[in-house]
């Protein structure tokens, strides 16, 4: 599932040695900073940037989850189990369940909210092979599915079906206050640049503290790293793309605990309508053959896709060999001198792989109008709107990359498509979703990304991961590897 324009990051970008001047770290909080966008507390079936994904799986749990290993497991259903056609599906739940305010949480309102989930959200739909979902008892609910695709927990592990107490809507203190969630925490506050969640003692997955998190957001790397300062924050997680030595050395010596992620963005160029109207698909296959061929040299290009959003190790993707076959087949010069406008984020205006990827476009003798966008401290509702309605041609941004289905990263692709013709029509995507065949399924998947490759929407560049900043007293999780986002529930305190 796409992610969107997500930097967990306190990027010390050009003032590392100030790690040094900063106060004591609060003991009564959790504080992170990030460039993260909150526009508000998200209806997890509504999800579109990254900030909806990071509040959505702190404030609301899904029946299962994945473990570290890609492997279900329980969340709120303790156990299930399915008939032997694979079309019924019993999940179980403990006895106590209980909303965030203590109340009882029923099955009836656990097959509630699935009902509003398999309607249709903003990356996928279950409702192509869902026949109905009801409660059976106090304990459990049962699933009836028309045919059975081979990823249906794994839909269940998304955010996307998370338990929520009907639909969420939120615009006033009163409403925020009177707001029951399912997950670890529950908000105590919120406004646009600083979130406060407390944690929810009725949780299944209780947080490992007592402490409650605090959730700070900043335009730039710069601002991030002065609250690092005032804000005493004590978790910071930076892109790989945005560390530079200097500043690494700097958090070696303010000795902070550190862990790194696997890669988890892929750097890219989105192709807006007017790159689609005035740029013929030659040039656009030239320049993604060129980006490709110059900013790829020195980056593992292995586990990415030709989407730019997803590793090919489960249900189909292209394999670096038949990415190099396809790309190969580009013009390897275009016709004419190309002119266009690059639409990138105000805190991404200094990471690594935006410099490069300037600098090849000016090598490759391309004219740019660079307009800068900024969601926060100065928002232009006229560039922000020309962003919603992809009125540019190209956008730079992150996208995720840890998602097991291609699906979803699919369905929200289509969505947002912004040529006249979609490259993957819903009736294909819900036949490769039914497929029962996996190598079947898998071709279908390889099938669409050659399409992106014959009519480029994403241009992938290169993948980066993540390192996480801890300082004492608070210590990681203690499972390890972080999974996707940052996890607040299970940091503990000394």
């Amino acid at each position: 599932m796409i992610r969107g324009i997500l930097l967990l990051a306190l990027v010390a970008m050009t003032c590392g040695s100030c790690l040094k001047n900063d106060k004591k770290m609060s003991e009564t909080q959790l504080i992170y900073g990030s460039t993260i966008v909150y526009k508000g507390l998200p209806d997890p079936r509504r999800i579109v940037g990254a900030g909806d994904w990071v509040l959505a799986d702190h404030l609301w749990a899904r029946l299962v989850h994945l473990s570290e290993h890609g492997e279900e497991t329980g969340y709120l259903a303790k156990n299930w189990k399915r008939s032997l056609d694979g079309l019924v599906w019993t999940f179980e739940f403990p006895e106590n369940l209980r909303w965030s305010d203590g109340s009882t949480m029923t099955t009836k309102q656990i097959a509630d909210s699935l009902n509003l989930s398999i309607h249709g959200t903003a990356h996928t739909s279950l409702k192509s092979y869902v026949r109905k979902i009801y409660p059976k008892d106090a304990t459990h609910v049962v699933f009836e599915l028309h045919t059975l695709p081979q990823n249906f927990l794994y839909s269940l592990a998304f955010t996307d079906f998370a338990i929520t107490d009907g639909p969420v809507k939120l615009s006033t203190p009163r409403q925020l206050k009177e707001l029951r969630t399912s997950g670890p925490y529950r908000p105590l506050s919120f406004q646009a640049n600083q979130i406060i969640l407390e944690p929810n003692q009725y949780a299944v997955d209780q947080p490992k503290s007592t402490l409650v998190a605090k959730i700070v957001s900043a335009s730039t790397n710069e601002e991030l790293f002065q609250l690092l300062r005032k804000a005493e924050v004590n978790i910071a997680v930076f892109d790989d793309d945005s560390l530079s030595n200097e500043d690494e050395q700097a958090l070696k010596e303010a000795h902070l605990i550190r862990q790194e992620t696997s890669p988890e963005w892929t750097v890219a160029l989105r192709t807006g309508k007017n790159a689609f109207r005035s740029i013929s698909n030659q040039n656009l296959r030239w320049l993604q053959r060129a980006l490709w061929e110059r900013l790829s040299r020195n980056t593992s290009f292995g586990v990415l896709s030709a989407t730019g959003v997803r590793p090919p190790f489960r249900f189909g993707g292209l394999l670096e060999n038949e990415w190099r076959e396809l790309i190969s087949t580009a013009p390897s010069s275009s016709k004419g001198r190309l002119k266009i406008e690059l639409f990138v984020l105000k805190a991404f205006l200094t990471a690594r792989s935006y410099l490069a990827v300037k600098k090849a476009l000016l090598d490759l003798g391309i004219e740019i109008k660079e307009t800068v966008y900024d969601f926060i401290s100065a928002p232009n509702s006229s560039v922000i709107e020309r962003l919603k309605n992809k009125d540019y041609d190209f956008c730079f941004m992150f996208e995720g990359v840890n998602d097991p289905d291609p699906d979803s990263a699919w369905r929200y692709m289509m969505d947002s498509y912004p040529g006249e013709k979609k490259l993957v029509t819903k009736e294909e995507l819900d036949k490769a979703l039914l497929e029962p065949d996996r190598k079947k399924r898998e071709a279908m998947y390889k099938e669409f990304e050659k399409r992106n490759i014959e009519n480029p929407y994403v241009l992938p560049i290169r993948m980066v991961g993540s390192k996480v900043f801890i300082k004492p007293p608070i210590l990681p999780p203690e499972e390890g590897q972080f999974e996707w986002g940052i996890q607040l529930w299970k940091f503990r305190a000394k």
